[in-house]
């Protein structure tokens, strides 16, 4: 009896092993597909933008300029998650967008310009993004209305007509035509 004891509590001992093996091969294999899967990154991505957030209430509560220098800082690290996303995942409107409204925060319009025309190649009818992706390269051209500005402010008031940036930046190439009509016409007096 002694030894059928010994036995079961060896087999025991083994079919526990063997669960908490299995249970740890488990945690390492989905570990693995969910950072593949690139849940990972998404959850990188949220983890971000919640300490950007938080940091956001915090500024317009104080007005600290050390923590704008810390939203600065984790717009960096976003705009670095969003690349190795987008890189993933370049079907991922929804990132790309994020990632090129990011940039353009923090003066990358080269970069927004990027990712505003990739969303256009896969969403070409979102006036929003059109609009936006003038903006960039307006601020790129150093506050210019450059014809491809134009192009794209007609093309997004044609689709939404009280899209907000594309009317401000109307406003301005109106602005700035109007400025240099009564410039010309000074100097024809």
């Amino acid at each position: 009896m002694g030894s059928e004891m010994c036995i079961r509590d060896r087999s025991t001992r083994k079919g526990a092993y063997l669960v908490g093996g299995l249970a740890v091969a488990l945690l390492l294999v989905s570990g693995v597909l969910y950072q593949e899967l690139g849940a990972y990154e998404s959850w990188q991505v949220k983890t971000t933008l919640d300490q950007r957030g938080e940091l956001e209430r915090e500024y317009r509560s104080a007005g600290d300029p050390d923590v704008l220098a810390q939203i600065k800082g984790i717009n960096r690290e976003l705009i670095a998650q969003l690349k190795v996303h987008a890189k993933k995942s370049p079907e991922d409107v929804q990132m790309r967008v994020l990632l090129a409204r990011t940039a353009m925060g923090l003066g990358d319009y080269t970069l927004a310009i990027e990712h505003f025309q990739g969303v256009l190649k896969q969403e070409p009818e979102l006036a929003q993004i059109m609009s936006e992706l003038a903006q960039a390269i307006f601020l790129k051209a150093g506050n210019k209305v450059v014809p491809i500005v134009r192009s794209l402010v007609d093309q997004a008031l044609a689709r939404e007509p009280n899209n907000t940036v594309a009317l401000g930046l109307s406003g301005i190439g109106a602005c700035l035509l109007y400025t240099s009509d009564a410039a010309d016409d000074s100097l024809r007096v």
